[in-house]
This record gives structure tokens, C-alpha cells and sequence, in this order.
């Protein structure tokens, strides 16, 4: 081959695997599917809720967890959306042990996904094992990201709050 045909071909697949990559994150930024569980949200009359889906196998990302839900608790009176906790896990016995370690109130409810049907629905977990998303009624992604670790997001929350 030509060094001219290996510089087209290596150019076709940065372009073929960049609009992979975009097409998968927009539709994770669009749209959360929550398959199974849709049905015990649907009681829900309000307009926005925050869901948190965390990855309940990965030791670190429970210490993560009870940061965030302290967070939650210590801001409860700013967030007032319902929020949910979707733990997604092998062994859910394990993780909720693991967690009364930490002697914690939840200041959401909590669901756990033994399946990891959402992580799979939503090709979760590209950048930490927690993911916090401000859903609207029809599940569609109104904010995506940690009010807590990120004052962009953290704004836009307030700003909707306004």
C-alpha cells in the first residue's frame, strides 16, 4: 500500500469511530431508559426527578455514593425533586451490607438492578461509576452531571430552580 491509501484509510476510520462515539453519547445525553423500572416511577406527578445510577460492584464507587447522598442530605431544602438511586449490582446482598457500613439515611429511594440492564441501555460508566441525571417526566435528560463536583452543573440546577 501507498502511504497515500494509509493516510485515506487511517482518516475513514477517525472519522467512522468519531461518529460512533457522538452518536452513542448523544443518545445517553438525550434520553435515559429505564426499562423495568419505568413502571415504579410512573406514580410520580411531578415535572423534573434527579436519578442517580451508581455502580454498586466497584468498592470505591460506594464511598462515592454515601459522599453524594450526604450531599443530598445536607441540600435537601435546595433539591426538592424526588430522587432515586439505581444501584446496579451482581450481588445486592453484598452491597446493601457494604452500605450499612457506612450507617447512612438515604435521602432518596433505592432500587437495585441486579441485571445491569441499565448501564446497558445506556452505555453508562464512561468516566466514573456514578452517573446523576435531572430527568423530566418523559424521561428525557434536562441536566447531566454532579451538582457536587461541578459548578457548571451545579448552575444550571440553580437556574432551574429560579
Amino acid at each position: 500500500m501507498s502511504f497515500k491509501k494509509i493516510k485515506r484509510y487511517f482518516v475513514f476510520c477517525c472519522i467512522v469511530i468519531f461518529f460512533c462515539c457522538n452518536s452513542k453519547s448523544n443518545k445517553q445525553l438525550q434520553h435515559l431508559e429505564l426499562g423495568k423500572l419505568r413502571c415504579q416511577l410512573e406514580n410520580d406527578s411531578v415535572n423534573y426527578r434527579i436519578v442517580c445510577i451508581i455502580d454498586g460492584g466497584c468498592s470505591l464507587c460506594i464511598g462515592d455514593f454515601v459522599e453524594l447522598n450526604m450531599n443530598f442530605l445536607e441540600q435537601k431544602d435546595k433539591y426538592k425533586f424526588p430522587l432515586y438511586y439505581l444501584v446496579m449490582t451482581g450481588d445486592s446482598v453484598i452491597f446493601k451490607s457494604n452500605l450499612m457500613k457506612f450507617d447512612q439515611e438515604l435521602c432518596g429511594k433505592l432500587f437495585v438492578d441486579t441485571t445491569y440492564s441499565l448501564m446497558q441501555a445506556n452505555q453508562l460508566f464512561k468516566e466514573s461509576g456514578i452517573e446523576v441525571f435531572l430527568i423530566n417526566k418523559e424521561d428525557q435528560i434536562v441536566i447531566s452531571g454532579n451538582p457536587f463536583e461541578n459548578t457548571k452543573v451545579c448552575h444550571q440546577y440553580d437556574d432551574l430552580l429560579k
